[in-house]
């Protein structure tokens, strides 16, 4: 299974003037070559992706953790008998 976040304004621009197409059937070749020159070029894109997985892991981390705060937060004001913190 796959997960990909889709910021709200590139969703809106998508359904605007996007289209559904199967864009990567027809380009194995090209997609082949373009790695070999990247590799011809010295870019490890193993390490790329390594290193892109890495701080994505990172943000979500970071994301997770402040909404579990925010959470945290507001059930505490709520508890109090506040009535919103934030």
């Amino acid at each position: 299974d796959t997960v990909n976040t889709v910021p709200p304004e590139t969703l809106r621009k998508f359904e605007d003037h996007g289209t559904v197409a199967p864009t990567l059937a027809g380009h194995e070749d090209d997609a082949r070559n373009r790695m070999e020159r990247l590799a011809r070029l010295g870019v490890d894109f193993q390490d790329v992706t390594r290193v892109l997985e890495e701080e994505g892991i990172e943000k979500f981390a970071k994301s997770y953790a402040s909404l579990i705060g925010t959470i945290g937060e507001k059930r505490e004001a709520l508890r109090k008998g506040g009535g919103g913190a934030r």
